[in-house]
């Protein structure tokens, strides 16, 4: 596992590396050993750990995790650190925070070493939003995965305050608000995104975007305007092709009024009669 450290820059390393894992070569040296020594059950964890990690994940982000989870304390290599020295997860915000904007997408912010050594060294991160980082068939709200896994950090490690970074994800999360089909509600997320952004809490941002009342009140809003619509539309099509100087049509209005008016006929007759016979 040093050796991966060591050498992790060099794709034959890399290779070998993984080669070795994958065909059982350590685990079979571990079993042929006559002597029992407590070092070597440790050595089984990191191997089987390897090995798991190694067959699960693309991207590199099998490899760069592996690196990090074997060798504990080993310092984050992505580019995005703009070479800050990384090698706790209380100092991932604070790194980012320093480094100057690069971009304007999520991948723009964390690469695959940012997220493999985060996950490494915080067992917290869900599995779920590391996969919504890593995965290859980006979406354009994406950046709700990166804005999780950062606001879980900051949560945790601190520090309480990142306005830079905030502005830089709160920069990336207009697709994210135009998923709202009501525009005032997407009028009112724009303005509660900039006020946030000077308090630098990651949290208080990816709640106000990601808002599940918000978002089923949103839905069901969109739900009512849909039937509204198709209705209107019938109608209109109705109308477009006569339907109101239909025969049926004016039969059933026209009873209706004719049944109203001879009832005022009748009610009129009876008063002329009673004013006739009071007189």
């Amino acid at each position: 596992h040093k050796l991966l450290a060591t050498g992790f820059h060099d794709d034959g390393v890399r290779e070998d590396y993984r080669a070795l894992i994958l065909g059982g070569l350590p685990n079979f040296w571990l079993t042929i050993q006559r002597e029992v020594r407590p070092e070597l059950a440790a050595h089984r964890r990191a191997v089987e750990v390897a090995r798991r990690l190694l067959s699960r994940g693309p991207f590199g982000f099998d490899i760069a995790r592996t690196l990090y989870t074997t060798n504990p304390g080993w310092p984050c290599q992505s580019e995005r650190l703009a070479g800050n020295y990384v090698s706790k997860p209380e100092e991932i915000i604070v790194a980012l925070e320093e480094a100057p904007p690069s971009g304007s997408h999520p991948e723009d912010l964390l690469d695959a070493h940012l997220v493999a050594f985060a996950a490494a060294s915080y067992q917290g991160l869900p599995e779920s939003v590391i996969a919504g980082i890593i995965r290859e068939d980006k979406t354009d709200t994406d950046v709700l995965f990166t804005l999780e896994m950062l606001s879980e950090i900051q949560r945790v490690f601190g520090p309480p305050a990142a306005p830079r970074l905030t502005r830089r994800l709160a920069e990336m999360i207009g697709p994210v608000i135009e998923t709202y089909h009501n525009r005032d509600t997407r009028r009112s997320l724009v303005a509660s995104v900039e006020e946030l952004i000077p308090f630098g809490n990651l949290g208080r941002l990816f709640h106000a975007i990601d808002d599940l009342t918000l978002r089923q009140s949103d839905d069901q809003g969109f739900a009512v305007a849909q039937r509204q619509y198709y209705q209107l539309a019938r109608y209109r099509h109705w109308l477009q092709i006569g339907g109101h100087a239909r025969r049926t049509f004016v039969r059933g209005v026209s009873q209706p009024i004719s049944t109203i008016v001879s009832a005022l006929l009748a009610c009129l007759a009876v008063l002329v009669m009673t004013m006739t016979y009071a007189m």
